[in-house]
């Protein structure tokens, strides 16, 4: 049944803890697909092993290197990251803190039009916005 997809009843779990309970479903299609299968082994009190195996055919054609674009090219710009969850909050500022980017947080759809109508023109345009598209009364796609 793990590997089967189900709808919570009670979504406060995926927004206090994330995921839509998604994840192995998804795999397992992938790797079905791909004419593997996937399972797992697990103990109560010790965790679960997930395992799974595929038959994949040498490649035969070459593999083409995209140029990796700089970190400078990132250094300073102002993004605007919209999220009803803490901690996804923190983790996004801590990170793009580390690519020299300037994150501005917002808890929510509200929060974040605020910031966008109330900010002087020029001194915090937002030329990048990462939003969450499942947050409660505003998502990311409204």
């Amino acid at each position: 049944m793990i590997f089967q997809p189900f709808a919570q009843a009670d979504t406060s779990t995926t927004r206090k803890y994330g995921g839509t309970g998604l994840g192995l479903t998804i795999s397992t299609r992938l790797i079905n697909l791909m004419g593997g299968r996937i399972w797992l082994e697990s103990a109560l009190g010790v965790g679960s092993r997930f395992h799974f195996t595929m038959v994949l055919a040498p490649s035969t054609g070459t593999v083409k290197a995209h140029p990796v674009a700089s970190l400078d090219a990132l250094r300073g710009v102002n993004v605007l990251v919209v999220d009803d969850n803490s901690t996804n909050l923190r983790i996004l500022r801590d990170m793009l803190s580390r690519w020299h980017m300037q994150p501005f947080l917002a808890d929510g759809g509200e929060q974040a039009l605020a910031m966008l109508h109330n900010s002087p023109s020029g001194s915090h345009s937002f030329p990048l916005l990462i939003v969450d598209m499942h947050m409660p009364r505003m998502d990311g796609s409204r």
